[in-house]
């Protein structure tokens, strides 16, 4: 184990009955990778890859090239939704987000007003899809969405 005193890992330790050997010591106990590679598959399938796996042996880690601020990222977050051990700190602040060193403005909802992701994944997606549609949240489309489904319906 990368991290046997991560709170998720032993708690799943404990539920499974697994132990952690003597001889793995636990170098950084704020460290919370387990370098499973979750993240890095999602920024990967996302189609931005600013982050990856690198160094070798025990300096092995997660991180964007040189762990500067990558010129790849979009903030759209990927990475630390997957990350089962919370190692991935991503904060949202004042109509900004934080994420691997770089901070990224928030659009918000023209319905809701709420918060919800930032202007660099927006330009991707729609570049992406070839789509300039409303900014509108996943929540408040559900709604315009079931909406245009109630109304198509009234008419049969």
């Amino acid at each position: 184990m990368k991290t046997p005193n991560n709170v998720y890992i032993k708690i799943l330790a404990e539920e499974y009955g697994v132990k952690a050997p003597v001889r793995y010591i636990d170098v950084d106990d704020k460290e919370n990778c387990i370098l499973c590679g979750l993240c890095v598959k999602a920024c990967e399938r996302i189609g931005t890859s600013a982050i990856s796996l690198i160094n070798r042996g025990t300096t092995k880690k997660v991180s964007t090239p040189y762990d500067d601020a990558s010129l790849a990222c979009i903030g759209c977050g990927a990475c630390a939704e997957v990350c089962p051990t919370n190692a991935i700190t991503m904060t949202e602040r004042d109509g900004i987000r934080t994420i691997w060193n770089k901070d990224f403005k928030l659009v918000k909802c023209s319905v809701c007003g709420k918060s919800y992701t930032t202007e660099e994944a927006l330009k991707f997606i729609e570049s992406k899809l070839d789509n300039d549609e409303e900014k509108v949240c996943q929540s408040c489309r559900k709604k315009i969405v079931s909406g245009k489904f109630k109304e198509f319906y009234k008419i049969y």
